[in-house]
């Protein structure tokens, strides 16, 4: 399979979710096909659940609540750009498939 994080059956909030935190310089894991995690946070992305180890979970949800969470990381300075020629590449392949 070469890259555990990327799975053939993974939804469209997977392979985003995947691809915003890789493009903010996060270390990520792949824990199950439904969870992220980074550090002692877990992100469900088909969801939006956040929850933090030996902690009730967070009440709000999102990718956008879950990157405030986390620490802020450096990232070389074209990773936007190649979040988004990555991100063009999914839904272009996403709707080519489909």
């Amino acid at each position: 399979m070469g890259n555990t994080l990327h799975r053939p059956d993974d939804t469209m909030e997977m392979r985003l979710a995947i691809e915003h935190l890789a493009a903010k310089g996060h270390k990520l894991a792949r824990k199950s096909a439904y969870q992220l995690k980074v550090g002692p946070y877990n992100f469900y992305p088909t969801t939006g659940r956040i929850t933090k180890d030996g902690a009730p979970p967070i009440q709000e949800r999102g990718i956008d609540k879950f990157s405030e969470l986390l620490p802020k990381t450096r990232v070389r300075a074209n990773s936007s750009t190649s979040f988004i020629h990555e991100l063009q590449t999914l839904v272009i392949s996403d709707f080519i498939e489909n």
